[in-house]
């Protein structure tokens, strides 16, 4: 399997039949192909048969192949740290789904749940599994012996709790 990165918007131009003289074509950026076979004499008018993940198939000469090779044809694929981090995240996600439909709240609590939206009287774990972890925790003591912590988040959303139960939310205008 092969992937198409294309340097300053090119990428390799793929012949639609297996003859010099063949129409060309450019596949969609980001595209992925395997080599299906060899067409030809392997000494003369040799050319790969390739097969792109849109289903289309194309030939390209095995010079030209070679040429573009780590130019604009990859043997790995350019997005794979992103495919792999939008899985991770969509199992958490899940998760985070199931952990809350197994809750015994209300159904109000668990809809504002599902939304990222914190309900006072949830405790710090569970507001951890709601919002996810904050940006930043600050923990307040006064002289009274209620302990205070304030949870702050990137979108301006900062969570007061009380005794480690959410009793208040303030939205911040700046983001």
């Amino acid at each position: 399997m092969f992937w198409l990165n294309p340097t300053m918007e090119k990428t390799p131009s793929f012949l639609a039949e297996p003859k010099p003289n063949a129409a060309t074509f450019q596949p969609p950026s980001k595209d992925s192909f395997e080599i299906t076979e060899l067409i030809g004499r392997a000494a003369k008018d040799p050319y790969y048969k390739v097969k792109f993940d849109s289903g289309k198939t194309g030939y390209i000469r095995p010079e030209a192949f070679l040429e573009e090779f780590n130019a604009t044809i990859l043997s790995v694929d350019p997005q794979a740290g992103e495919k792999k981090l939008a899985a991770e995240q969509s199992v958490e996600e899940k998760k985070r789904l199931d952990w809350i439909n197994s809750q015994p709240w209300s159904a109000q609590v668990k809809q504002a749940a599902i939304k990222k939206q914190p309900t006072p009287g949830l405790n710090t774990s569970e507001v951890k599994r709601v919002m996810g972890a904050p940006r930043r925790v600050t923990k307040v003591r006064g002289l009274s012996k209620t302990s205070e912590e304030h949870w702050f988040y990137p979108d301006g959303l900062a969570l007061i709790f009380n005794n480690g139960l959410l009793s208040r939310i303030d939205k911040s205008e700046n983001k």
